[in-house]
């Protein structure tokens, strides 16, 4: 008896142990541009992989997991560390190429990563996208060809629309009506005033808290429009340059 209870707890021990995580969302501060990652117990799912000359720790976060990305357009400071995340994620896959048009640079760097064959292996997490139908009458520029999503977590919801501007706003908002409300917002366009309109923060009702990913003290993002509008509905808007690598439960 006592054998078996031995080998039994040295069975426990040289097992490795298995921590659950409550899916939870990181906006990490890369400077001006993008990179979120949302992180479940088998996947990293990244919006983004973009910044200026700064890394993020997320290699520690996905090293064992396997790795999404989503690509909301194809600016620079949107894709510039795909290389490194090809090379340092395992298992990443592009889930959603960029849709606006690229030069050649830009489609290598799209190129480096293969496109997922599977769909989203889990039921911890929810993602819909509501991207606009592209309108090269209406949408302009490569912003507003930014793809939008909106992830569903057990306990709340983030919407991520990119650099999309207020113009291409108007048209996927509308969606938001038939969708269960929104808590986190990313601000559009790292907060530029073109974007996190008026008539987006209407059909956000439930939004709590806002997050920029921007430098102020170097591009002037968010706006002070952008700020006052958000604070008029209630809604703080922090800052990864203030407050770093901003992480929150969903």
């Amino acid at each position: 008896m006592r054998t078996l209870l031995a080998a039994i707890v040295i069975f426990i021990m040289a097992s490795p142990i298995a921590v659950e995580v409550h899916p939870f969302v990181v906006v990490w501060d890369i400077g001006q541009g993008q990179w979120i990652t949302i992180v479940t117990n088998n996947a990293c799912l990244h919006f983004d992989m973009g910044g200026e000359n700064r890394l993020p720790p997320v290699r520690s976060l996905c090293l064992n997991k396997r790795n999404r990305v989503y690509f909301s357009h194809s600016d620079m400071d949107h894709i510039k560390f795909l290389p490194w995340g090809a090379t340092h994620l395992p298992h990443l896959c592009d889930a959603a190429p960029p849709l606006d048009p690229m030069n050649a640079r830009k489609k290598r760097l799209i190129a480096s990563v293969h496109l997922c064959r599977s769909p989203l292996n889990t039921n911890e997490v929810k993602i819909v996208e509501i991207t606009p139908s592209i309108n090269n009458k209406t949408f302009k520029g490569h912003n507003d060809f930014s793809r939008v999503f909106v992830v569903y977590g057990p306990d709340r919801a983030i919407l991520i629309p990119g650099d999309s501007t207020a113009t291409a706003e108007r048209v996927w908002s509308k969606r938001l009506e038939q969708l269960p409300f929104v808590q986190i917002l990313v601000a559009g366009h790292h907060g530029s005033r073109t974007s996190t309109s008026e008539a987006l923060l209407r059909r956000l009702p439930d939004l709590k808290v806002s997050i920029a990913s921007a430098r102020k003290a170097r591009y002037g993002h968010p706006n002070p429009e952008v700020v006052a509008r958000l604070r008029a509905h209630g809604v703080p808007c922090l800052r990864t340059e203030i407050f770093g690598n901003i992480g929150l439960a969903l």
